[in-house]
């Protein structure tokens, strides 16, 4: 299964997080495969398109453009999670880094960021991001499409930013997300609503947010809560279940 994502592509399967900046620059521009691509089709639990994200080049300029703020309210969606310093959390899908100075201040000088990316080019622009950011706290880690790439219980909080749509096998990857986050942990997917957009993918690649917690659901995670926080897109959050005593 060779499906490529948005950059994040899956964490532990990997995708990487198709973050969109500005209105006409933001329309996404994934190729459709197959049936991924035509309409009408009813796609299951797999990606609705695939795209690589391996151009580091496009990747800053289309993600990072100054419009993107205005919709994607990075700084405001990241408090809304209250994350506690301290915290490891997972950027699955991290792209060219758009999150990880928010993130980064939220988890504090001991807390831990790690931003996974399937493309190796991403990767290392992560690192060089990092360092010359100074975010300390941020550990780029070199993800696959097919399995997690974390040890087991390392994570408190994983965030996939615009990339649920990338993913195939929805419902196996997501059970295999749950291994990597403690027990009463969080999985934060933010993806685009349904119906016409000025931003993200066109209106029959976006998938609702019922179908995202039935999914999500099906592999182990309890749904929290649906923030009503962004104009364009749905904040679905889910907890891994606290460990069953014997």
């Amino acid at each position: 299964m060779r499906a490529t994502f948005s950059l994040l592509a899956l964490l532990l399967a990997a995708p990487a997080a198709a973050q969109h900046p500005g209105p006409d620059d933001h329309k996404h521009e994934h190729k459709a495969h197959g049936e991924h691509g035509a309409k009408g089709h009813k796609h299951g639990d797999h990606a609705t398109m695939h795209r690589r994200f391996d151009d580091v080049e496009w990747a800053k300029k289309h993600f990072e453009g100054p419009e993107r703020a205005k919709w994607q309210k990075p700084r405001e969606l990241v408090a809304a999670l209250k994350i506690a310093p301290g915290a490891t959390v997972a950027d699955l899908g991290a792209g060219s880094g758009y999150f990880l100075p928010h993130l980064a201040e939220a988890v504090g000088p001991e807390g831990t960021v790690l931003a996974l990316e399937v493309e190796p080019s991403l990767v290392a622009w992560l690192r060089e991001r990092a360092e010359k950011e100074q975010l300390t706290q941020v550990v780029p880690v070199l993800s696959s499409f097919d399995r997690p790439r974390l040890p087991a219980e390392a994570v408190d909080l994983a965030i996939m930013v615009d990339v649920y749509h990338h993913i195939d096998g929805r419902k196996a990857w997501f059970a295999k997300a749950l291994k990597t986050v403690r027990p009463g942990g969080r999985l934060v997917v933010v993806d685009f609503k349904p119906g016409d957009l000025p931003v993200g993918p066109p209106k029959g690649h976006k998938i609702p947010a019922e179908q995202i917690k039935a999914e999500v659901g099906s592999a182990g995670w309890a749904f929290v809560e649906q923030l009503d926080l962004l104009p364009h897109q749905n904040v679905v959050i889910f907890r891994r279940p606290p460990a069953q005593a014997d």
